[in-house]
């Protein structure tokens, strides 16, 4: 499936997801912008309150990961780089809030990984989070032939011959945000995931809060 607060300083420029708006978003964006929690309808699959489970995950004041610097999109490439890792029991709140009952169901394994590559004379970047229910022997459970996997992304890239030094230190809030927005964009209160008319309707609507630079070029989702 397609898988979105800085310190006091001079604003990165962190991309939106939007191919139409240009921006990054502020240090002070409303809370309740990106603080929702979701609630699966009753009688859904396990991989929508997997979905659930991760976004409201991404939700928390998750602290920042032992070692991390905000400089690691400063390398000529990285493939899957992991920035956070952590498993969530089942007895957890995360995870007993969705209503995510699975039999063999040993924890669920969410983590944080960058890419950076480059593509036709330009920089290409992406940021992904993973949730993935595993047993006990750390295999990915499934429900029927789909694997109880999910992920949310957000990409963007500019020309090779462009200066990206302002969008490669990305602080560990920023890194948040970006994912917090990147779900709110593409799906809904229930963990649903949004229509492309949905999704560019957000886009128009919440453009004013979000501010990018002019020379990034956004792609959105790979």
């Amino acid at each position: 499936m397609e898988s979105s607060s800085v310190k006091p300083r001079a604003p990165s420029k962190a991309p939106s997801m939007a191919s139409a708006t240009r921006s990054t978003t502020p240090p002070n964006s409303p809370r309740e912008y990106t603080n929702q929690v979701r609630v699966p309808r009753p009688e859904v699959s396990n991989h929508t309150r997997l979905v659930c489970c991760l976004l409201n995950f991404l939700q928390a004041d998750i602290p920042e990961p032992c070692g991390f610097t905000p400089n690691f999109f400063k390398v000529h490439s990285t493939n899957g780089y992991e920035l956070f890792a952590t498993r969530l029991l089942p007895t957890s709140w995360a995870v007993t809030t969705v209503g995510l009952f699975i039999p063999g169901l040993a924890n669920i394994k969410i983590s944080i990984r960058v890419w950076k590559a480059i593509e036709n004379h330009e920089n290409h970047y992406r940021i992904e989070a993973f949730a993935s229910c595993c047993s006990r022997t750390d295999g990915i459970l499934a429900e029927g032939r789909k694997l109880l996997r999910v992920e949310i992304s957000i990409g963007w890239w500019i020309p090779e011959d462009q200066d990206a030094s302002d969008l490669e230190d990305l602080e560990w809030m920023a890194v948040l945000r970006l994912l917090r927005r990147a779900a709110k964009r593409n799906f809904n209160m229930y963990g649903e995931e949004r229509t492309e008319e949905e999704s560019e309707e957000f886009d128009r609507t919440q453009a004013q809060l979000f501010y990018i630079g002019d020379r990034a070029r956004i792609r959105g989702e790979y």
